[in-house]
């Protein structure tokens, strides 16, 4: 629940109190009622990040942002995020360090680790960020760690940035740095980056003991309450997280082992209430197997793709387009006939298999060709061919 540490008798403005409490109400229970009030929720958020800056009331105004970038984050909506970072860093040098003193018995301090790690899952993926703005970012945010708190946040997202960069080297002294620090957050989702780490270096062995302790709950006692919060604890959706991880490594070797030894045991599309970010996955991994029984619904979600896909960061949507793209180069090899799906700039909705894989392959080109002249490091041949390779193309 949003808001959570906030006390809203202490609040002069009544209005301001009222904003507050209906964001509780909408997000009080499990994290997929952020999803269904998604809308409502960003809009009050704005309401309050206003009203606040106007009160002064400083604790609110900056745990609404980092609760903005949550929720931007979590609905996949990277390029409003750059929006929100400028405010951030606008506010944050004016005010933050001035302010800090009168809320001592709180965690504001804190919260600029949270927005910058929020910060950073938009910056991670965009083509307008490149290697120099990037590492700059990365400076910025080692520097506000180590003012602030929360190192342990900056060492796992450079764990994924080295993972994007399949930088053996930055991710094993992330790794390690990461090591030193106790883990408040989920236990689960801090550690996701491990799978990766071993991925890359070829180490199967430690990523299915990692797993094995995930699924049987031999995390920590302190952290057991993951399994009760969070999504990615849930088997199907870890899984997907996994694969995922593979494609994004370019070890289409791991996807294959990992998709037929454990995947095909539960085999079926996620359900939306365990999370949004990998139905995608989900679709791209039953087209694989044959199982087009949903093809209807597959199409709706290929269509909801194309029109939210500019929120999206561009590595974000170069993965959802080739995920479509061995969708559809899957259907067409099944033998499908005509399908019906609004593609932009096309005039016609009634196209073949063929025209919609082509569609989605050019679009992975673009976004990917882009992204790559912004990190000299990122090889998009090599997603590419790794994709085509677990599609059986």
């Amino acid at each position: 629940m949003m808001f959570s540490f906030v006390d809203t008798k202490m609040l002069a403005c009544e209005e301001l109190a009222v904003f507050i409490t209906q964001v509780r109400m909408l997000t009080n229970g499990g994290y997929d009622r952020y999803d269904q009030n998604e809308n409502t929720i960003i809009r009050l958020l704005d309401k309050i990040l206003l009203l606040s800056k106007k009160e002064k009331e400083w604790y609110v105004y900056f745990d609404t942002l980092y609760n903005m970038f949550y929720m931007l984050n979590r609905g996949g909506n990277h390029k409003k995020i750059l929006k929100y970072a400028e405010i951030y860093y606008k506010d944050s040098a004016k005010y933050m360090d001035r302010e800090l003193p009168n809320y001592r018995d709180t965690d504001m301090a804190e919260t600029n680790t949270y927005c910058c790690s929020n910060i950073f899952d938009a910056y991670i993926g965009y083509h307008q960020i490149d290697d120099r703005k990037m590492e700059n970012f990365m400076g910025m945010y080692k520097e506000t760690v180590h003012k602030y708190g929360g190192e342990v946040h900056y060492y796992k997202d450079e764990m994924s940035l080295a993972a994007l960069y399949r930088d053996k080297e930055r991710f094993r002294q992330a790794k390690n740095n990461f090591e030193k620090y106790e883990v408040e957050n989920c236990y689960v989702c801090m550690h996701l980056p491990y799978f990766p780490y071993y991925f890359l270096n070829n180490d199967m062995k430690s990523a299915e003991e990692f797993l094995d302790i995930i699924l049987k709950k031999q995390i920590p006692k302190k952290h057991q309450w993951c399994y009760e919060r969070c999504q990615n604890t849930k088997e199907l959706v870890l899984y997907h997280s996994i694969l995922e991880d593979c494609l994004s490594i370019g070890n289409a070797k791991f996807f294959q082992y990992i998709y037929e030894k454990y995947w095909k045991k539960i085999a079926k599309r996620q359900n939306p209430e365990d999370g949004r970010s990998s139905i995608g996955t989900s679709i791209f991994c039953c087209a694989i197997a044959g199982d087009f029984s949903e093809r209807e619904s597959d199409l709706k979600n290929a269509e909801q793709e194309l029109k939210f896909i500019h929120k999206n960061s561009t590595v974000n949507a170069c993965h959802r387009c080739l995920r479509w793209w061995g969708y559809f180069k899957l259907l067409e090899k099944s033998g499908a006939g005509k399908i019906e799906l609004p593609l932009p700039e096309k005039e016609k909705t009634i196209l073949t298999a063929g025209e919609a894989a082509a569609y989605f392959e050019e679009k992975a080109d673009e976004y990917g060709e882009l992204f790559g002249k912004a990190r000299k490091r990122f090889d998009y041949s090599l997603i590419k061919n790794t994709y085509r390779e677990c599609a059986g193309l």
